[in-house]
């Protein structure tokens, strides 16, 4: 997984978190031997990380999910939009 290379990791994985709330996506922590990311059943969606994991994995891991969809309409910081669209490609 990637890491990113930014101080404000606290910062940024709080918005993260207000972005996936208005997005209607769940957020789940578990134990276990899972890198994380998006699961999907029915209409409900859920991105789990592992519990184990540094501040720095989960938000890459939320950031290459989101970066797969259409955040045209979604309200964020410019500073986090251009985090999302210049994050390397998984």
């Amino acid at each position: 997984m990637q890491e990113i290379d930014i101080s404000s990791n606290d910062e940024i994985f709080s918005e993260l978190q207000d972005v996936l709330k208005r997005l209607n996506i769940k957020l789940r922590y578990d134990r276990g031997y899972f890198h994380g990311g998006l699961f999907r059943y029915r209409d409900k969606q859920t991105i789990y990380l592992n519990r184990a994991d540094p501040v720095d994995n989960h938000v890459s891991i939320i950031i290459s999910e989101l970066k797969e969809m259409d955040l045209s309409a979604v309200l964020m910081s410019p500073a986090l939009k251009e985090l999302i669209q210049e994050f390397p490609e998984s």
